[in-house]
């Protein structure tokens, strides 16, 4: 294919126009050579065309190389992730139940319900409610065995002042009980009317 393409070139340039008095050949355009120049043969035309095929072909080489290196290293990158927009989920606080202090000590008289002190052992025993099972907060947090508590009663809770007994009852609501955190802590609900184990 070189060889035919070589001849292709020594005749295009032998069909030129020579001007035999200034003795240039037009080659196209503004552009002309002289016969020396031209005087090369067929063999040298086509050791030329072969050389600047071979660097072409080398170049061509090296660009695909790179090409291909740089396909590599990005293929090791991690691919950007898109950020997407997650849209605001609102949680909601944890609320205290809005059962009244009469409708709690009627669920507990009647045995709808038990009431839980959520509260450490040491303050258990520095006073405690009648009618109150201790599970301190440490304890839910640790995991609840499953007979620990009845799942079909109403679960009242309560701590000192009404933050812990908030947090538990999230906890075990996961854990499928109807549990209700009271607002009122120890001493109000001393004052309120609950009666203080002896």
């Amino acid at each position: 294919m070189a060889w035919t393409r070589a001849q292709g070139f020594a005749r295009y340039f032998e069909q030129r126009d020579v001007n035999t008095q200034s003795g240039l050949v037009k080659v196209s355009g503004n552009v002309s050579i002289t016969r020396h120049q031209m005087k090369f043969s067929s063999s040298e035309l086509f050791q030329r065309t072969e050389c600047i095929m071979r660097v072409a072909i080398f170049y061509t080489l090296i660009a695909a190389a790179a090409l291909t290196w740089g396909n590599l290293l990005r293929a090791d990158e991690p691919s950007p992730t898109p950020e997407v927009e997650t849209p605001a989920v609102e949680t909601e606080e944890p609320q205290p139940t809005s059962d009244s202090l009469e409708t709690v000590k009627n669920n507990l008289e009647l045995k709808k319900a038990i009431l839980v002190d959520v509260r450490e052992q040491a303050e258990w025993d520095e006073g405690r409610l009648q009618r109150a099972r201790l599970v301190p907060l440490s304890k839910i947090q640790e995991g609840l065995k499953p007979e620990a508590l009845p799942k079909d009663k109403i679960i009242y809770l309560h701590c000192r002042s009404g933050g812990r007994s908030l947090i538990a009852q999230e906890l075990l609501k996961k854990e499928g009980y109807d549990v209700r955190s009271l607002e009122q802590g120890y001493q109000d609900l001393l004052d309120a009317g609950f009666k203080q184990a002896e």
